[in-house]
């Protein structure tokens, strides 16, 4: 702790000081081919086959929906919360998303209320697991598959380790390893796609896209280097916050912008490339050395510390479900503006903004508002808290966070 500031971030460049280095070696020197880099990386996960690496998540829901070339105003459903950039690609494809609310308490949505919004129109059903919980979808498979639906398993924020591809349930599971994700290679998704003519299509269609530049992945290097700087350095993140604070300055605004992986609003062309040679070969590196005991062990300390948080009252979203992996630490408070103004003064920073993440807006007046998820967002905080926190620390953070919320 550094006089007054406590020097974490809610948001966690996840890697070491020395990788941006070999990311930029490989730049220049990369010796493998493409296909032999994606073979080398299917080949770490249990389900070796029909495994599909992307730029992004984002390319990858482009792709599904070019293959399945829906017509115009087919409905897609859509767990409650997803960054807006998804469901502008789904209106871009002239659908419309349809959101189906969320429990609280585990983050999940309920078959029941996927089944209540299936129409003639629905075509696909897309399941967001949020800030890195885990839920089956079991029950919501045996609906689509009775309702002859495609099932996609957006898993962006919940890579944790090669032991786990996703729900073996869902027809597509989706892992993002983008600037702020779990084990980041600053850019990149793998896909697993159990269904067979889906793979092939949108391999194919994948495969005419022209690769990357590796100018334009080292570019992505640098830039979150010099956000890891900002983020992940202890020294250099007090300065900052002290700076910012003298002179008014909302610094997180500005640190939320850069570690935006692209810029929204623009044509889909942004996601219509191969990854470079580079970016596949620092990927493959960064999921062969993942360590899932250690993460497990640095998931467990967080954990316990929750339990702090938990018996002053305060209610954690998705705290409720069989698993989960904290890669933002959203929490819900009553008077979230004040509650961030005094842990920021106490050195916390503690941010309203700091995710993408939003509620998803129903198109018209048939389908019912998500209730639960606008509720949430209403109330919802982040704080710093993530896997790269020494354990004394954590308690620290929770124990200062559980004394505000008890003071107010």
């Amino acid at each position: 702790m550094f006089r007054g500031i406590i020097p974490y971030s809610c948001l966690n460049i996840d890697c070491s000081w020395t990788d941006p280095f070999r990311a930029i070696k490989r730049v220049f020197y990369t010796s493998e081919s493409s296909a032999v880099l994606v073979r080398r990386i299917s080949q770490l996960f249990p389900q070796e086959k029909n495994v599909l690496v992307t730029i992004s998540v984002r390319t990858a829901v482009d792709l599904l929906l070019q293959v399945l070339a829906l017509p115009a105003g087919s409905e897609i459903i859509m767990s409650a919360i997803n960054i807006p950039e998804i469901v502008r690609i789904i209106k871009i494809h002239n659908c419309v998303p349809v959101p189906v609310d969320i429990d609280i308490g585990n983050l999940a949505t309920s078959v029941d209320r996927v089944e209540a919004a299936i129409t003639p129109k629905t075509k696909l059903v897309l399941v967001a697991s949020i800030f890195g919980t885990k839920n089956s979808l079991a029950d919501i498979a045996k609906l689509t598959k009775k309702h002859n639906l495609i099932l996609f398993e957006d898993c962006a924020e919940g890579y944790c380790g090669n032991g786990y591809s996703g729900d073996p349930n869902a027809d597509i599971t989706a892992f993002s390893f983008g600037p702020i994700k779990t084990s980041t290679a600053f850019q990149g998704a793998i896909s697993f796609i159990r269904n067979e003519e889906l793979f092939k299509e949108m391999e194919t269609l994948h495969s005419f896209y022209p690769a990357q530049k590796s100018r334009v992945f080292l570019k992505k290097v640098l830039k979150y280097s010099f956000g890891k700087l900002l983020i992940n350095s202890r020294y250099i993140n007090a300065a900052a916050r002290k700076f910012s604070l003298k002179f008014k300055i909302d610094y997180k605004k500005y640190v939320v912008a850069m570690m935006r992986a692209f810029t929204p609003g623009q044509d889909l062309t942004i996601y219509r490339s191969q990854p470079s040679k580079a970016m596949l070969s620092f990927l493959l590196q960064r999921i062969q050395t993942f360590n899932e005991a250690v993460f497990e062990k640095q998931m467990e300390n967080i954990r316990i510390g929750t339990e702090v948080l938990e018996s002053s009252g305060l209610q954690i979203p998705g705290g409720n479900g069989p698993r989960r992996n904290y890669w933002l630490y959203p929490v819900l408070v009553d008077n979230p503006e004040e509650i961030c103004r005094q842990l920021q003064n106490l050195g916390i920073d503690a941010y309203k903004g700091v995710s993408q993440l939003n509620v998803i807006e129903t198109e018209d007046a048939f389908h019912q508002k998500p209730e639960n998820a606008i509720k949430m967002f209403e109330k919802l905080i982040y704080i710093p808290m993530h896997k790269n926190i020494p354990p004394n620390d954590i308690g620290k953070i929770f124990s200062m966070v559980s004394k505000v919320i008890q003071d107010n």
